[in-house]
């Protein structure tokens, strides 16, 4: 059984992957990673588990999944001894936050109160879907396919923003913005996710992996902070993450390619 010194997680969009959605190259490049080094990889990425899977299972070593920002998790069926709440495509799966139900009712009761102008994302139409997050239409589907955390596209001002994420955890809920999206959730995020998963694995292999993290937007930010290294991307605006005590590396920009090499370069020095 390997050994897990290291536990790389790493957002997608704009960070592993670029607006090409490399996934055949990102998956080559998660397998370099897990094979030189006593390392594995987990996905943390406000994408569905649907989307997720599609990249996962062209690795040769299937990463672990925390997907919707931290609302679940996922592991391959075989390597902890607990199995997941249910079963897919090779993976056990884990809820941590509730359901989308309680997120509907609480935007709608929201609106009542008072009027903000956004909309969720399944109010967006398929070609709106395409053109703000440029996937392929063939990706649309999955990314529908939500459990637990629901985007909203925001159209109002930034006084209106406070207002509304203070109404938003007054719910009990929690807003996380990232690049394109905010994200309602119940309160979990990348960072709460990825310390359930080492500690499961502390737990079940009596091993406890440092952390890497690799991201580029705010919804990554706790998850970097919690890790003992980072390897920070480029936003869209072309700036850098500056909220992090974590020590940390910078790439150039995103994709696989670039990935590859700074977590390399990072582990040369460690």
């Amino acid at each position: 059984m390997t050994t897990i010194k290291w536990l790389i997680a790493t957002d997608l969009d704009g960070t592993l992957l670029d607006d090409s959605y490399p996934y055949q190259e990102a998956a080559r490049a998660i397998d370099e990673i897990q094979k030189r080094y006593d390392s594995r990889v987990a996905l943390a990425s406000s994408k569905t588990l649907a989307e997720m899977l599609e990249l996962a299972q062209r690795a040769t070593v299937p990463p672990f999944l925390i997907f919707e920002n931290g609302g679940g998790i996922a592991w391959p069926t075989g390597f902890l001894r607990q199995p997941g709440e249910s079963r897919l495509n090779g993976y056990e799966v884990t809820l941590l936050g509730g359901d989308l139900g309680r997120i509907y009712r609480a935007l709608e009761c929201l609106q009542n109160h008072q009027r903000f102008k956004y909309q969720t994302f399944s109010q967006l139409s398929d070609q709106q879907i395409c053109d703000i997050t440029l996937l392929p239409m063939s990706g649309v589907q999955l990314a529908r396919e939500r459990f637990t955390c629901e985007p909203i596209l925001w159209q109002d001002s930034e006084e209106q923003l406070a207002s509304f994420k203070s109404l938003i955890k007054k719910a009990d809920l929690n807003v996380v913005e990232g690049q394109r999206f905010l994200h309602i959730g119940h309160g979990v995020d990348k960072a709460h996710a990825l310390q359930y998963l080492r500690r499961k694995i502390s737990y079940e292999r009596g091993e406890h992996p440092r952390l890497l993290a690799c991201g580029d937007a705010p919804n990554d930010l706790e998850m970097i902070n919690s890790a003992d290294l980072a390897l920070l991307f480029p936003g869209r605006d072309g700036r850098y993450l500056h909220d992090t005590d974590t020590k940390h590396a910078h790439a150039p920009m995103a994709g696989p390619s670039h990935w590859l090499q700074g977590v390399q370069r990072i582990f040369a020095t460690v």
